[in-house]
């Protein structure tokens, strides 16, 4: 019964957050969907289009755009991107540092890296935001190893990141979803465990946006939950040395005063304490009405990355709101 209980909140939850997420996105989607018909050679407007053709006059397109945009992401994939690391701190070498980078280039080799980046940046400059992702594979059917992927977004519409971030990268977003629509029938194959296969009328009342007709949206909802951990700077009183440690990870220890008591009856001196966020990253698979996966992610931040054009934060007289112009907005 608990279960149940904190599913329907979770589902709730993921419902609640999926509507107020799209309407946020809403006007800098509308604008986007204007650019991407400029670029695609369909500068009319559909109602003065059909007006037009209704009484047989023309509607004529010229591409003014394309080779500013082509001029724009063809220097991308002439300067091709990639992670850079920098030591710092903790011992840190630049022997170190050129090994994880070599680890790094070899994760972009292995996934062709560049055509997400390239792919992202396309949209970012075609119509105003695009992404790349972070995901994990199997390195073969029979093995237990997993070896990290980065992946490339081609419709950066079936995303939409926390709109109450404020990073460039939306790296401080708690919340994500990654749509995809499938047919009933390839939902029944994909999740021949699902309880609910049969979407009747009061389901589709309890999740609208979520079941169309023949079609289901299913959704990857991730979500980033915070708990706080006590982290303890002791003094190790054999070598005089100061060790960091977690209290939750001292089993049977306890702080009294400036003192962390062990289970053997010794103590450390406690130097310093503090409280640390330990954020936990966890991806549903829903279709709005039941869960149909759970995932956990072992990083500190969702696995989706965005790219943008020139974020504005502009008052048009009914308070300050986010906009996010493409290369093309203003043609």
């Amino acid at each position: 019964m608990a279960d149940r209980e904190s599913d329907e909140k979770l589902l709730k939850e993921i419902r609640e957050s999926f509507d107020y997420m799209l309407a946020e996105w809403r006007d800098i989607r509308e604008e986007a969907k204007t650019d991407m018909r400029f670029i695609a050679g369909d500068a009319w407007d559909p109602q003065e289009r059909e007006s037009r053709r209704a009484n047989a006059r023309p509607c004529l397109d010229f591409d003014q755009l394309s080779q500013y945009v082509n001029h724009i992401v063809n220097d991308a994939r002439i300067s091709k991107r990639a992670v850079k690391l920098t030591p710092k701190g903790n011992g840190a070498t630049d022997e170190l540092a050129n090994f994880r980078a070599n680890l790094i280039r070899e994760i972009e080799y292995r996934s062709n890296a560049q055509v997400a980046y390239t792919t992202a940046f396309q949209d970012a400059v075609e119509r105003s935001y695009g992404y790349f992702r972070i995901g994990s594979q199997y390195v073969s059917p029979d093995s237990f190893d997993q070896e990290l992927r980065i992946r490339r977004i081609p419709n950066p519409d079936t995303v939409l990141l926390d709109p109450d971030a404020k990073e460039a990268d939306f790296s401080d977003g708690l919340r994500a979803f990654v749509i995809d629509t499938v047919s009933i029938k390839e939902f029944s194959k994909r999740w021949p465990d699902a309880q609910v296969k049969t979407f009747t009328g009061e389901i589709t009342q309890l999740a609208p946006s979520w079941i169309k007709e023949n079609r289901i949206q299913v959704a990857e909802y991730w979500r980033v939950d915070s708990t706080g951990r006590t982290l303890l700077l002791i003094e190790d009183p054999t070598t005089g040395q100061t060790v960091k440690v977690y209290l939750d990870e001292m089993k049977g220890a306890h702080v009294r005063d400036a003192e962390l008591l062990l289970p053997d009856g010794t103590f450390r001196r406690i130097l310093n304490r503090t409280k640390t966020p330990q954020p936990k990253v966890m991806q549903y698979i829903t279709n709005g009405v039941e869960i149909l996966e759970e995932h956990g992610w072992p990083g500190k931040w969702i696995p989706i990355v965005m790219i943008t054009g020139k974020e504005m934060w502009v008052d048009f007289g009914n308070g300050t709101k986010r906009i996010i112009k493409s290369a093309v907005r203003l043609a």
